[in-house]
């Protein structure tokens, strides 16, 4: 099935293009403690983590036969 090949790689591709994305424009998480102390982690570290599991769930589902 070319087709259903075809819509799972585009579908990675787009999950990735959001990860670059967030990765340029996204913000940071950040937490200040209580005698002043900055912590900041990028945000795209999330949203990479959930990326890599959709992603794995997606080629699974589309490229199997």
């Amino acid at each position: 099935m070319p087709n259903k090949h075809f819509w799972a790689g585009c579908s990675i591709v787009a999950i990735w293009m959001a990860v670059l994305f967030v990765g340029i424009y996204g913000a940071d998480f950040t937490s200040e403690t209580d005698s002043g102390d900055f912590t900041s982690v990028p945000v795209v570290w999330g949203v990479a983590m959930f990326a890599t599991i959709t992603t794995i769930f997606v080629a699974w589902r589309g490229f199997r036969d």
